[in-house]
């Protein structure tokens, strides 16, 4: 199977990348929820989905051994 360009690892000093997600409402509201709950300055969207990303992918970095690997991630392994 073909793997597309957005799936491949970015060559090194490759820069930053814009990525499109659709959320649903639900999740927009839990999202905005949690921008809320934070203290000082609020996050925009994106950097909270950034913030997010970053702690959950770091918890994932740490326990590799015992989850899926990024690169394993795709549809037919969703919750």
């Amino acid at each position: 199977m073909p793997t597309s360009a957005a799936c491949e690892p970015l060559p090194e000093g490759a820069g930053e990348r814009s990525v499109t997600v659709r959320l649903s409402r639900a999740d927009i509201a839990a999202l905005d929820r949690w921008i809320a709950a934070q203290s000082g300055p609020k996050p925009s969207r994106a950097e909270a989905v950034r913030r997010l990303m970053n702690r959950e992918l770091g918890a994932f970095d740490e326990h590799a051994r015992d989850s899926i690997r990024v690169s394993e991630l795709n549809s037919g392994n969703d919750v």
